[in-house]
């Protein structure tokens, strides 16, 4: 899951949670050694330290909020769900609980619990731009996209420079076909952005251009992408694409192949490679086909792909 704090912005986070919540002397000088290994991004060193400090006072907020930033931030969800969720009970009002907890959640696929945590942790600093994102793509992911929009909105209100806040919107115009908005708003983010931020923004017309029909400029705007970094995945499924419509079977696997080793969790690129493989490596399109299943199960975009699997694999099981 990608987050959109870094460790220097916890940093500061971290200081200032230490003085929300009594601590024992001995539990206290364990809370500040974690803080330091946070600072230095030691988040396993920091999660050792955090750990101590609960052992000696099982109340302390401040280290169990600190101690749930850094399961989140190290992946492991779940555990940090029960240790937020501890340390919400004492700081209902403070941001970075919230906002961590709710990537806890959306990690785990529990968008609604993270939409609710997103939406108090901006209660508590209105308009922050990694809440608003992560809240914008929560909704999208559930399929609400008005709410998605005005989020990915208020966003660009607040920084009409921020590349990933163009990107959420527009990809949000595309689900909405909405294709000529979508467009304008790429465009004016290309006007303003910088050489790492280009790949993905002619990505994201490349994506708008195919679904209208346009095959050669979305070659163009994907070629584009690629040029400048070679391992954008969207660019690459979208190459996979276009190439698989014109017959192109090969360079199609090739493009999609790339594709999932640079983002393994792509559904779409998944399915579509075990298309492509059907007639020329049955083993190797089973695999995708049942890789794609695993992937699809939850998304209610994927239904239709996801039937077509099903009766793929049982006619390869027969």
């Amino acid at each position: 899951m990608q987050t959109y704090t870094s460790v220097r912005a916890f940093a500061v986070a971290v200081i200032l949670a230490t003085t929300t919540a009594c601590q024992t002397p001995s539990g206290g000088a364990a809370l500040s050694l974690g803080n330091e290994y946070a600072k230095q991004g030691l988040l396993r060193e920091a999660i050792d330290q955090y750990r101590k400090s609960l052992a000696i006072d099982p109340g302390n907020a401040a280290a169990s909020r600190n101690l749930g930033i850094m399961l989140v931030k190290t992946g492991d969800y779940h555990n940090s769900i029960k240790v937020l969720e501890t340390a919400a009970e004492k700081l209902p009002a403070d941001f970075d609980t919230n906002f961590y907890l709710g990537e806890a959640c959306r990690a785990e696929g529990r968008y609604g619990d993270g939409i609710y945590r997103y939406q108090q942790a901006l209660r508590a600093r209105g308009n922050d731009p990694r809440a608003l994102k992560a809240l914008a793509w929560s909704f999208y992911k559930i399929r609400y996209y008005s709410e998605a929009l005005t989020n990915s909105q208020r966003l660009l209100a607040a920084d009409s420079k921020d590349t990933q806040a163009s990107v959420i919107a527009a990809r949000i115009l595309i689900k909405l076909r909405r294709f000529n908005e979508a467009l304008n708003t790429i465009h004016s983010a290309i006007k303003n952005a910088d050489k790492e931020s280009m790949p993905f923004l002619k990505s994201v017309e490349g994506d708008i251009l195919l679904e209208t029909g346009n095959t050669a400029k979305a070659s163009d705007s994907y070629g584009a992408a690629l040029r400048d970094a070679p391992l954008t995945a969207s660019a690459l499924y979208g190459m996979g694409r276009i190439t698989s419509q014109k017959g192109q079977k090969d360079k199609a696997a090739g493009f999609l192949e790339r594709a999932i080793r640079v983002r393994p969790e792509m559904a779409e690129a998944h399915f579509l490679l075990g298309e492509v493989l059907e007639s020329s490596d049955a083993a190797q399109s089973k695999k995708h086909f049942e890789i794609f299943s695993k992937l699809a199960a939850t998304d209610p975009d994927l239904l239709s792909q996801l039937e077509q699997t099903r009766k793929k694999l049982n006619t390869v099981r027969n």
